[in-house]
């Protein structure tokens, strides 16, 4: 994760997605402002994204959620 940028003031934010189908699924949940965790509610309505790390041929694509 730090060599991707992560660290304790730029923290990688995960949860758990209930999917409108009703599945549920672990990822990256990302458009946070995680210097305020009180106004981070279980339950906010997420948008479906990727999010895209490295260059050439390391790049890769993880699926992530965007806080609305």
């Amino acid at each position: 994760m730090v060599e991707q940028g992560f660290d304790k003031k730029n923290p990688y934010v995960s949860g758990i997605v209930e999917l409108e189908e009703g599945t549920f699924i672990s990822a990256r949940i990302t458009g946070l402002d995680v210097s305020k965790p009180a106004e981070i509610k279980v339950g906010a309505p997420l948008t479906v994204g990727f999010a895209e790390f490295g260059e050439g041929e390391s790049k890769k694509t993880y699926l992530a959620f965007r806080s609305l």
